[in-house]
């Protein structure tokens, strides 16, 4: 019993460890995507893409974790 404790709760710690990485790596993400698009087309925060700049770093992270859960599998 005490084996199936300490596998439940390293499970739920690597869980909360893992969300709070993936936020600060979407963040980290969402900074260069506005950067990036400040930078080459003039458009950052603050007008009518905000939406789409916060998509495009949600589906850059999403396929960053994706391919890294995935990737080097034998």
């Amino acid at each position: 019993m005490q084996g199936t404790a300490k596998a439940l709760i390293g499970m739920i710690v690597g869980t909360v460890i893992m969300i709070i990485l993936s936020v600060i790596y979407f963040i980290i993400t969402l900074f260069i995507v506005d950067f990036s698009a400040n930078l080459l087309m003039g458009t950052g925060s603050g007008n009518e893409f905000d939406g789409y700049i916060i998509v495009a770093a949600a589906l850059i992270t999403l396929g960053s974790m994706l391919g890294g859960s995935y990737g080097l599998r034998d």
